[in-house]
């Protein structure tokens, strides 16, 4: 159950497809929406030069200066979401921008049940300065859960949980299952990358959660490594969601969101339900 709802909008593409999957998940469960704009130029331009970005790189920003289309993107996806909540009563409000917006985002999230943000959108486009060290940011302090918006909209009717049996990735299930978003999907939970015994005492002991909450999900071992595995399973088996807890927090906090972390939100395509 979710009543709270934080949506965040960069002005990308993948903004307006957050955007009608937080009017979905508010209609299914009577929530309400807060909309946080994640451009707002003074401050990026400001922090430009306090970023690790490169002298030749800052100027570069300076002069294409690309905040100005994403504000204006901002702006219209401001209205269409305003529009959208009317015409269906859903009880919103649109926070003003000023200062940091990221700190804005993570003080909202704290009075929020779920944040839903398209995420892959500030390493595609150019919204903050420092995508990776947004992302990270965002999972230092404790923003979860996240639904990572995917490129395209579609309805989610098969999930996917990667379950490892670390801490974190039962924390990722259990927020999963007790939220209920999607009440009526099938589940599937798979654990990669580990030897038969282990993988099976993993498995039994995911499967006896979900029992307990009148649920009951498949399960399979797959023996290839975590984020490659992944990729290929939702591709062969038409899976409309990803839940992941410890692969996310392992990606981005450890590798500072390196190439096999991108690889992943690039190559799937499908929403991430992110928690950590």
């Amino acid at each position: 159950m979710i009543r709270r709802i934080l949506l965040a909008l960069g002005g990308t593409p993948f903004s307006e497809v957050a955007l009608r999957r937080a009017i979905e998940l508010a209609k299914l469960h009577d929530a309400q929406i807060t909309a946080v704009p994640i451009v707002d130029s003074d401050y990026w331009k400001a922090s430009i030069y306090r970023t690790n970005l490169s002298a030749t790189a800052a100027v570069r920003l300076l002069e294409t200066r690309p905040w100005e289309l994403a504000e204006q993107r901002v702006r219209q996806i401001i209205t269409d979401f305003e529009h959208q909540c009317e015409c269906q009563e859903i009880p919103h409000t649109v926070l003003e921008p000023g200062g940091d917006p990221i700190h804005m985002l993570i003080t909202q999230s704290r009075q929020h049940d779920l944040v839903i943000f398209g995420l892959r959108g500030l390493f595609d486009f150019t919204v903050v300065p420092d995508p990776a060290g947004t992302v990270a940011r965002l999972v230092r302090e404790g923003v979860s859960p996240m639904i990572a918006a995917a490129p395209t909209y579609r309805d989610i009717r098969r999930v996917l949980i990667a379950y490892s049996g670390s801490t974190a990735s039962a924390n990722a299930m259990k927020q999963f299952i007790q939220m209920a978003l999607w009440p009526d999907a099938t589940i599937h939970i798979t654990c990669f990358d580990k030897d038969d015994p282990q993988a099976t005492s993993h498995l039994k002991e995911a499967l006896a959660y979900c029992h307990a909450h009148g649920l009951n999900p498949t399960t399979s071992h797959e023996r290839g490594p975590e984020p490659e595995g992944i990729c290929s399973y939702v591709q062969e088996n038409g899976i409309d969601l990803v839940v992941m807890g410890d692969s996310f927090e392992h990606l981005l906090i450890r590798g500072v969101l390196g190439d096999t972390a991108m690889d992943v939100l690039r190559k799937i395509e499908r929403p991430l339900f992110l928690s950590h």
